[in-house]
């Protein structure tokens, strides 16, 4: 069997989502906008960022926990070839050696 994963920390999926080559033009558009002295545009850009990156997190964290649940849900097994004959062997039985 597979040994799981430890769970991803938070700030490596935030960071994950912030190094995204389209945040990092926002970014770069905020700090220019921010350099201008145009407040209201850098707000709405740093708002946009803020909202992409919460909904990427969000739905990373929901996907990992969809394949959590898929790979919960399912039994692997193996053909084996015994006696000269095939069976199928799930992982949860032990099967008995030659």
């Amino acid at each position: 069997m597979i040994a799981a994963r430890p769970p991803t920390p938070w700030w490596r999926r935030v960071r994950r989502q912030i190094r995204d080559p389209l945040i990092l033009v926002l970014l770069t558009a905020a700090a220019l906008t921010l350099a201008t002295g145009d407040l209201a545009d850098a707000a709405v850009t740093l708002l946009v960022i803020t909202v992409n990156t919460t909904a990427g997190y969000i739905q990373e964290v929901k996907a990992e926990h969809a394949v959590a649940a898929l790979s919960a849900m399912s039994a692997p097994a193996a053909r084996v070839l015994r006696g000269g004959g095939t069976a199928r062997w799930r992982h949860r039985t032990p099967y008995p050696a030659i």
